[in-house]
């Protein structure tokens, strides 16, 4: 007998939501929005076990760990397009009222929210996943490992978008984290933790300034991130070893950056241990206790990573997009200067223009990043837009 299970209606029933999100009113609220598509409410749980899909996926991106592959990231058949469609084909499967807007969780009461838990907590599961998604996919070092397999011009539009999902998602997350410490609500999800160390390892890279103020802002969130990550720990022990690993990490990278008034050159490089990055980046590993699965499982069943994995790479500047800025449109010499982006890094279009392409080439045999993306300042999404207002996931 051959079971198939190709079929959706072959798939188990999703588990039922025992709550409503609106179950308790919020003064000044308007009635529940039906979704305009008319979709199918499947409950909280099941869409928290479709993002887990998705995540599966994303996770088995980064494993990958920048293989070489024939298809570059902008490639509209690349893994990490087909995996960002697949995000996004999420997005319009999800019910509007379960979206950060109308599900008001701010203005809820902590009586309503600990009453709750069993939808609030598969809830804010979705929330933090769907960020921490983008976040992981987006990541510097991922997408460093995979563009250092080509010798081409990266294309604008590519750099723009990449920079504006990591601009903008880890900080739905440090809003999040904001969000619970106002509320008063203890969060109990260890998942979360490793969510918030994915993004933690942003706001590492971004803390690698010359600039005081920015490195002080992003050393912050950084901090607040470890902190939100202790907090859990201190009900799980796992939990804690990812903040010890992260804040050694933190103190390792810190060894290869030194804080200069002068404006940093392009060529200048650094010497990372990536094994440290990846045992954040990598679930499995990141609360991993040494020896602790082979002395549970014995030597032929366990297939942990066994110690330290050191990977040492030397890294160098990554082009950033071109932004918009004020000029002086005129005949005097600055208005004719080489473009360069905020950190003082010239622009990819400008190097690859005047010829200077092997700065970009590094020998196969050499676990290289092909950028100090990961210690430099990337350009904030311009505007005022109010993160904190706007409907997450799509919504309003």
């Amino acid at each position: 007998m051959v079971l198939d299970f190709s079929a959706d209606d072959n798939f188990p029933w999703y588990p039922e939501t025992t709550s409503s999100p609106h179950s308790e009113p919020v003064e000044g609220s308007s009635p529940v929005e039906v979704d305009p598509e008319g979709l199918v409410d499947k409950g909280m749980v099941a869409y928290a076990i479709q993002q887990s899909e998705v995540w599966f996926k994303i996770t088995r991106y980064a494993w990958r760990r920048g293989k070489p592959s024939s298809l570059p990231p902008w490639s509209a058949q690349s893994e990490y397009s087909t995996v960002l469609a697949q995000l996004m084909d999420f997005e319009t499967r999800m019910p509007y009222t379960y979206r950060f807007k109308p599900a008001k969780f701010s203005q809820q009461s902590i009586e309503h929210l600990d009453a709750n838990r069993d939808y609030w907590g598969p809830w804010l599961f979705v929330q933090f996943l769907y960020h921490t998604n983008l976040c992981l996919l987006n990541h510097p070092l991922l997408l460093s490992l995979r563009l250092r397999n080509f010798k081409c011009v990266i294309p604008e539009i590519f750099l723009q978008h990449t920079s504006d999902l990591q601009s903008t998602h880890p900080s739905w997350i440090i809003n999040f984290i904001d969000m619970l410490e106002a509320k008063q609500f203890k969060v109990t999800d260890p998942f979360l933790g490793h969510c918030v160390a994915i993004v933690a390892t942003i706001y590492l890279q971004e803390s690698f300034v010359d600039d005081t103020a920015r490195r002080k802002e992003k050393q912050g969130c950084f901090d607040k991130c470890l902190g939100f990550i202790r907090g859990l720990g201190t009900q799980w022990p796992h939990v804690g070893r990812i903040a010890d690993k992260l804040q050694k990490l933190g103190e390792t990278v810190s060894c290869t950056h030194v804080a200069s008034e002068v404006p940093t050159r392009q060529n200048r490089k650094l010497l990372i241990d990536l094994g440290q990055f990846f045992e954040i980046l990598e679930y499995a590993s990141s609360s991993e206790l040494a020896g602790s699965a082979k002395n549970l499982f014995g030597q032929s069943l366990h297939s942990g990573f066994g110690g330290s994995r050191r990977e040492m790479a030397q890294t160098s500047v990554l082009p950033e997009p071109s932004r918009v800025e004020s000029q002086e449109f005129g005949n005097s010499a600055s208005a004719m200067s080489q473009p360069q982006g905020r950190n003082g890094y010239t622009n990819f279009g400008d190097v690859s223009s005047s010829g200077n392409m092997a700065s970009l080439h590094y020998s196969d045999d050499e676990l290289a990043v092909l950028a100090e993306n990961f210690f430099h300042q990337r350009p904030e999404i311009q505007g005022s837009v109010n993160w904190w207002n706007v409907g997450d996931l799509g919504g309003g």
